[in-house]
């Protein structure tokens, strides 16, 4: 028989978690093991997770972090627990995820179809729209599979978010845990290039997650938006990635050279609001410097 275990990671998002784990609870496909990783959470959650009466019982495992060590921190730590259960199939969630009530059950049809396959997705949605960014396949750079794609059963790819990502355990063994010091964002896709040398991702058209995120906060400067301070993670990480996976031409292309060239072209525009362009241009040679160094870890000047 198909056993899950669910990895939550969550931060300061109580209302969302409790909406969340109600959702685990409600599975057609009841998961063997639930674990729970709360990132030293301000708003109430630690109380509220030691008042839940599955981890009471000790039918759930919770983690409480002495700090927020991101969602990077969060999963990998999250897994390892959830590599110590009897599960062999780890479905890896945010708090702001929510599976419909069958999406356990035919991610399983899918894996009893599909035995060769060792990594496995649901849709994502939000506000009734399919996020196509959560899947992606890898070409000459990123491409995002196309709408259409999703009228099928099913379809395969290369890259997926962690937002309803499910993998056996066979490929952890292999390949280990995502990159605890990347802190935020571009883990899972490491994460997937890492997974490709074992299997490809199989979407489960059907199987439908709805995820309420919202849009980051911005200030805007003539037409240019300052970054927000995770923008710094996710191109030092990008950097990194593409030098560990042997991309880093790709990347200069790609990558670097985009972001530096609009960087000081909008520095050097007297039309741009100066303080912005002058933020966003150190935060990109920041990243761009730190990532081609490999110092990962959390930064003192782009924190939350």
């Amino acid at each position: 028989m198909i056993n899950f275990a669910v990895v939550v990671v969550t931060y300061n998002r109580l209302e969302l978690l409790k909406e969340c784990l109600d959702c685990i609870r409600n599975q057609e496909l009841v998961p063997n093991n639930v674990v729970i990783v709360d990132n030293n959470s301000t708003d109430g959650t630690g109380k509220y997770l030691n008042g839940v009466k599955e981890i009471i019982e000790h039918q759930w495992i919770v983690k409480h972090e002495e700090q927020n060590i991101g969602g990077a921190g969060g999963f990998h730590d999250g897994l390892k627990l959830a590599m110590e259960t009897n599960s062999e199939w780890f479905l890896l969630i945010d708090d702001d995820a929510m599976i419909a009530p069958n999406y356990l059950s035919l991610i399983a049809e899918s894996i009893e179809k599909h035995p060769s396959i060792l990594a496995y997705s649901g849709t994502v949605v939000t506000e009734n729209n399919i996020m196509i960014e959560h899947r992606r396949r890898l070409k000459k750079t990123e491409v995002p599979v196309p709408v259409e794609e999703y009228k099928k059963n099913d379809f395969e790819y290369e890259l997926s978010s962690f937002c309803g990502a499910v993998i056996n355990r066979k490929v952890v063994n292999q390949i280990g845990y995502p990159e605890r010091d990347f802190f935020i964002w571009y883990d899972d896709t490491e994460y997937s290039l890492r997974i490709m040398s074992v299997s490809k991702f199989l979407n489960v058209n059907n199987a439908i997650l709805n995820h309420k995120t919202k849009v980051a906060d911005t200030i805007s400067g003539k037409n240019v938006t300052k970054f927000n301070w995770k923008t710094y993670y996710g191109y030092r990480n990008i950097i990194y990635s593409d030098l560990k996976h042997h991309m880093f031409w790709t990347g200069i292309r790609y990558h670097l050279a985009r972001w530096l060239r609009a960087g000081i072209s909008n520095y050097l525009n007297p039309a741009v609001d100066k303080e912005i362009s002058k933020y966003n241009l150190q935060l990109t040679i920041d990243a761009v410097r730190d990532g081609l160094v490999g110092h990962l870890g959390i930064n003192k000047d782009y924190r939350p």
